[in-house]
């Protein structure tokens, strides 16, 4: 199907999958089982994630409105609107595993909630191999404080050694969020690229300050009353999204060219196995039943922690 062709298909589904979700949506909050942030507009950030995905492609350059089911589309999009993110201001992208798409929140996401959730403000810093910094641990309270962090010019550039980050409350309590590289490496070790992708060896004392807020932030999220509705999906933890279309691809051509019946000597036997197993396969009872967990595999640079974590919509 031609380029021109497909445009119309697409927009149709997109439409499609925002009446849906704007639908799904209305019925949660009629039964008082949702609760959207307030100044937050649901409608306006779902058709602007529908235009989004709309141009988005995965990596067999399909659409994504066309290689993912509506389900997990429409789940991504509820999980978007349930943490109040708008994904113009990038606090949120939506990956692609296979026939499956996740929401992934960014740290300006990280930040956005946090707000929500009592923090004033968090500014973050790296340290490189010419600073001169030091830091104590109040023995009352158990929280750190930065004594010093004397950074010249010609330090710039350098190695890094580490990043902080300053949270500060709407009481007026500030906390300390510090990593060593070698921790920070191990966090990007989580993802798919290693920490190896151009923007961590181009930008690395950015990358760096973005690995130490979402620590900072990850701390008062988790630790709200609502905290579960914050959780990764454990898609992104169990699967990457090469090895996702390598099994979507698998599961699509395995038998495209032996179809199982009498005509090509299947004995009774093996066509029964065949029928059992096809029985097993779960079949979706409703628009928004969750996909079937995935084999688990290293995880997804967007779960950079590595924790197992619950799904939000276990339709």
């Amino acid at each position: 199907m031609s380029v021109q062709n497909q445009a119309p298909q697409i927009a149709q589904e997109g439409k499609t999958i925002v009446d849906l979700t704007l639908t799904k949506i209305q019925q949660l909050e009629a039964t008082n089982s949702i609760l959207i942030p307030k100044d937050y507009s649901a409608a306006n950030a779902i058709r602007a994630a529908a235009l989004i995905l709309a141009d988005q492609k995965n990596r067999s350059d399909v659409p994504v409105l066309q290689a993912c089911t509506k389900e997990s589309i429409c789940n991504a999009l509820l999980k978007m609107v349930v943490q109040g993110l708008n994904p113009v201001k990038r606090q949120c992208s939506f990956i692609p595993y296979g026939n499956v798409l996740t929401l992934q929140r960014e740290y300006q996401g990280s930040i956005a909630i946090a707000k929500r959730y009592g923090m004033k403000s968090v500014v973050a810093n790296a340290i490189f191999q010419g600073d001169d910094f030091a830091f104590e641990v109040d023995v009352e309270t158990g929280r750190k404080k930065i004594l010093k962090h004397v950074s010249p010019f010609e330090s710039y550039g350098d190695a890094i050694k580490g990043a902080y980050a300053i949270v500060e409350m709407e009481d007026g309590t500030k906390n300390v969020e510090i990593m060593t590289m070698p921790q920070i490496q191990s966090a990007w070790n989580q993802g798919q690229t290693k920490g190896t992708s151009s923007a961590h060896k181009n930008f690395p004392d950015q990358m760096a300050c973005k690995t130490v807020i979402n620590r900072a932030t990850k701390t008062i999220i988790n630790s709200s009353d609502d905290a579960d509705l914050f959780e990764d999906d454990p898609i992104t933890i169990q699967e990457t999204p090469t090895s996702a279309d390598v099994k979507t691809h698998i599961s699509q051509n395995a038998n495209a060219g032996n179809p199982i019946g009498f005509d090509e000597g299947n004995s009774p036997k093996e066509i029964h196995q065949a029928e059992e197993a096809e029985k097993s396969i779960p079949v979706p009872t409703t628009p928004f039943e969750a996909a079937p967990p995935a084999e688990p595999i290293p995880s997804a640079e967007q779960n950079q922690d590595g924790q197992p974590q619950s799904t939000l919509f276990p339709y």
